[in-house]
Formats: C-alpha cells, structure tokens, sequence
C-alpha cells in the first residue's frame, strides 16, 4: 500500500513539474483542458485543430492570441518579439479568436499556417487564452456582432505550439548531471544539462537507474517520466529532475537514458553514466 501512495505522490511531483513546463503565465485558466496539450503543426498540413473544453460548471469567456517564448537555458520562458527569429506567429491565422463556453462544453479552434517559402526548422509559439467578462446582456454562446469583451483579471494559460516546416533534424545529448540545490516537499533533485544540435526542438522522456557499489542487481529506478523538451532557440538546457520519494544516492553508479517517448521500451536517444562518490 504505501509503494503505490510513493507512486502516485511521485506522479504528482513530475507533473507538476510539466504544468510549470507547459503553463507560461502565472495563473491557470481555471477549468480550461485541452486536446492535445501540446501542439505539434506540421506545415505541409497547413491546418491543425485543437479541442478545447470547459471543465468547470459555470459558463466562460477567452481571448486567444499568439505570443512568442523562447527557452531560458536555465529552464522556464521568456517572452520575446513575434519578429524573432525563430517565431511561429507572422505565419499563423486563428479562428474563432474569441469564445464562449458553457459549462462542460467544447468548441473546436483552427490554426492555419499561411507561410511560403520558410527556411527548413522548427518555429516556435504560444497559444494564449485570456479569460475575459461575460457581457451581462448574453442570451447564448453565440458571439453578437460589436460586442465587447473586457478582461477579467490576468487569468490565463499558453500552450506550447511548434510549427516544423520541411526537413527538421535534431539531435540531444546528455553532457553532465550533478545534485541540485533545490529541494521540493522532501525530494531530491539533480540538474541535468542536455545539448541540443540540429534545426529543430529536441524532446524525449528522461529515466534513471541506481545501482549501488557491489550490487549485482540492474539498479533501481529512481527517475521516471521526466519529460525534456528543448526549444530551437537554445543549444544547452538544465533540467530539475526529481527523484523517487525518499530515494538518496549513495555510492555507486547513476544512469541516466533519454527516450524517444515514454517508457523504458522505447528507442533510446543518448545515455549518460555516472559513478557516484561516497
């Protein structure tokens, strides 16, 4: 009983870490879900489609829009101009820009890429959704013509948008590992420094293994479903990487694998393998 509540506590911990990954403002949209989470637009398809639902039990309204973020080496975002290199945004057409969900609803939203002629890559944006105020006269979901929407308080949530147009290669390495300084709920972090080479984001699901000096055992798996996603905008990355609940590293040898997908069956991108002082 109590190796599943470290289960699921430890579940919790990394998906917490993805929100914070994922979620670039610094409040959610309350009720808000998407499908999928993350968009993946591959340019030659010139039209993509995300479902977006209103979880709550009461009626709401957004704002969409772009935005452009890149990578801080560091981990985390920053807000950058929609003229940067590497933006998605002058390429990109929206509809509807603005909707109205009642409770439990879902409404489709569509994202056209309009671009011609785009230097092979990836490029980056964000889909923004402002909640804003209910207009008090609204009879329907149905927007009226000239109405106004004011914000309602900065409430909102980005998702991660990557457009890749043409031939994109990216390739990550895992170049160091050692003990972070931070520390969360009692849990152990190491931060974990990826390169990333190539004209597109690199990503995969990052696992480690522990074994102790001595052992003939395969070693123990300490970090799970981490996931890592780079941006094209930076070449070195540092990742907090929690381990298990309760889990210290002693003497012995640490390895750590990058996957192309979640699980530990999935083709492996690079592996990293340290040997651990007492």
């Amino acid at each position: 009983m109590k190796q599943g509540f470290n289960f699921m506590k430890n579940l919790y911990v990394i998906f917490a870490f993805i929100l914070l990954f994922l979620c670039t403002t610094e409040a959610l949209a309350e009720g808000l879900k998407f499908s999928p989470q993350r968009i993946n637009f591959d340019a030659k398809d010139r039209v993509f489609t995300l479902t977006v639902l209103n979880d709550s039990d009461e009626k709401k309204a957004y704002r969409l829009s772009f935005e452009t973020r890149y990578l801080k080496p560091e981990g985390g975002t920053t807000l950058v101009s929609d003229e940067s290199e590497f933006s998605a945004v002058p390429y990109l057409r929206l509809s509807p820009r603005r909707i109205i969900l009642g409770a439990n609803q879902r409404q489709k939203v569509r994202l056209q890429y309009t671009g011609s002629n785009l230097v092979d890559g990836d490029y980056l944006a964000h889909l923004k959704f402002t909640e804003v105020n209910l207009p008090s006269d609204l009879q329907s979901d149905e927007e009226s013509v000239g109405m106004k929407f004011e914000v309602k308080q900065v409430v909102n949530v980005a998702i991660p948008l990557r457009l890749s147009v043409g031939d994109v290669q990216s390739n990550v390495k895992i170049i160091s590992a050692e003990k972070s300084n931070y520390a969360q709920d009692g849990y152990e972090f190491w931060d974990i420094t990826f390169k990333r080479s190539g004209n597109g984001n690199g990503s995969g699901f990052l696992y480690g293994r522990f074994k102790k000096d001595g052992s003939d055992e395969q070693g123990a798996l300490i970090i799970q479903r981490v996931p890592v996603n780079i941006y094209r905008n930076t070449d070195k990355f540092t990742l907090k990487a929690p381990l298990v609940a309760g889990a210290k590293l002693g003497k012995g040898t640490l390895m750590l694998t990058l996957y192309d997908g979640e699980g530990i069956n999935r083709p492996v991108i690079d592996t990293l393998v340290l040997n651990i002082p007492e």
